[in-house]
Order: C-alpha cells, then sequence, then structure tokens
C-alpha cells in the first residue's frame, strides 16, 4: 500500500508539473492579431469572480470558488465524509482552455485540508477521534455554459495525511456552483 500511495503522489506531482508547463508554453506564445484566428472565448470572463454551491460524494458538502484571475482560482470547502470526518479544504486551481470544446475547462491544482475525525468512527490509523492535517492534488474538470451563470464539475484528488501520521487515501466529488 506504501509503495502504491507514493506512485500516485509522484504521477499526480508529474502531472501537475506537465500542466503548468503547457500553460507556461501556451502563454509565452505570441501571435500577431491580424494572423490569429478569431474565435469567441471558450468561457465566460471569470476573473473577480465568486461562485458558491455543493458537492456530493466522498466528502459531501459545502463549496466557494473565487477565481483570482481567468485561468486561475481558489477554491474552498467544508464537508462531511461517511467515512467518520468533517473535512475544511482549499485548493489552487489552475484551469486550461480546450479548443474545441466550448465551456469546458480541464484543472489542476495543490491544497491543504483539516480532518476532524469524529469519536464513533476509526481514523485511516484505527484512532479514534482527533485531528488530521492532509495534502490534496485535485484534478477534475468544469463546465462553465456561456448563457448560464453557474458551474458544473467532476474532481478526483488523491490525498496525504502528514499528521499526525502519514497515510494515503482518494476524494472525489461532483458538483454545482452558482454565480454570486
Amino acid at each position: 500500500m506504501k509503495h502504491l500511495t507514493q506512485r500516485i503522489i509522484v504521477a499526480a506531482l508529474c502531472g501537475v508539473v506537465f500542466c503548468a508547463g503547457v500553460d507556461a508554453h501556451a502563454r509565452s506564445r505570441s501571435y500577431s492579431a491580424r494572423f490569429a484566428p478569431a474565435r469567441e472565448p471558450a468561457a465566460p470572463t471569470l476573473a473577480g469572480k465568486t461562485s458558491v454551491g455543493a458537492m456530493f460524494g466522498a466528502p459531501t458538502g459545502v463549496t466557494l470558488k473565487y477565481w483570482a484571475h481567468s485561468s486561475n482560482a481558489i477554491q474552498v470547502a467544508t464537508a462531511y465524509s461517511f467515512g467518520g470526518y468533517l473535512a475544511l479544504m482549499c485548493d489552487y486551481l489552475w484551469h486550461f482552455d480546450l479548443q474545441f470544446v466550448a465551456g469546458l475547462r480541464p484543472y489542476v491544482g495543490f491544497g491543504g485540508a483539516s480532518l476532524f475525525v469524529s469519536n464513533s468512527y476509526a481514523n485511516h490509523e484505527g484512532r479514534y477521534g482527533g485531528t488530521e492535517l492532509a495534502g490534496r492534488l485535485p484534478a477534475g474538470v468544469e463546465w462553465l455554459p456561456r448563457k448560464l451563470p453557474i458551474g458544473v464539475f467532476a474532481e478526483f484528488v488523491p490525498a496525504l495525511t502528514i499528521a499526525p501520521s502519514v497515510q494515503g487515501f482518494v476524494q472525489g466529488d461532483v458538483g454545482i456552483r452558482f454565480f454570486m
């Protein structure tokens, strides 16, 4: 199990580095305006906008997303896992524009979580109750239709508790957010 967790973390980190490199390369390319193809942006301008909604899965809860830039966002959530913990999570996300599907924005990111394990459920090491800190590497896709003030998303999150012990686990959810 330990080797599998290490492989998942290495693969996720490689994905983040690859996607960051692709994003940096795309931003560094410069085109002359008269040779660039005219196209409508795949998603509406999002910089400075905030959306709030619900996420369902492992864990289930309330989520808020602030778009710091048209391709970068900060996502926070409070959620409960039926595995017996309340989670407070915060992630920084990089979104990528798909040229062939309007409004579909894949993303990767990194973040952290505080897990408050209930006394009635055992945590990852079999202890009851307590608080755990975890690192997260979310990857997902969000659909942002141009004419509706919503975002529909699905994400997969490999995570690793770093205190009081080291243990890998996976989170995943789907959800919807409404722009305020």
